[in-house]
């Protein structure tokens, strides 16, 4: 985003991981603010969040199933590798 004043919008890479990180925790409000600033110029991020709510809907649907279960410690690793591919 050229000529964008940094510390108003974050990078898209950034976007990603708070898109992400968003589904785990509430964000602060000036953070929520950003990333909706950037969503609003953004049509990529902004279909990137829109397609990543309708997976973490369907991972939370899944873990509902009594079927299907793992350890949290296989939920943390696998955390981390996709923040660290973000």
């Amino acid at each position: 985003m050229k000529g964008v004043p940094a510390i108003l919008f974050y990078s898209c890479q950034k976007a990603g991981q708070l898109i992400e990180q968003s589904f785990q925790e509430k964000l602060s409000r000036l953070t929520r603010f950003r990333l909706l600033m950037h969503t609003f110029i953004c049509f990529a991020c902004r279909e990137y969040e829109k397609q990543s709510l309708v997976v973490e809907k369907a991972i939370q649907r899944r873990m509902k199933d009594k079927n299907w279960s793992v350890s949290t410690e296989d939920l943390e690793r696998l955390r981390k590798k996709v923040n660290a591919k973000i």
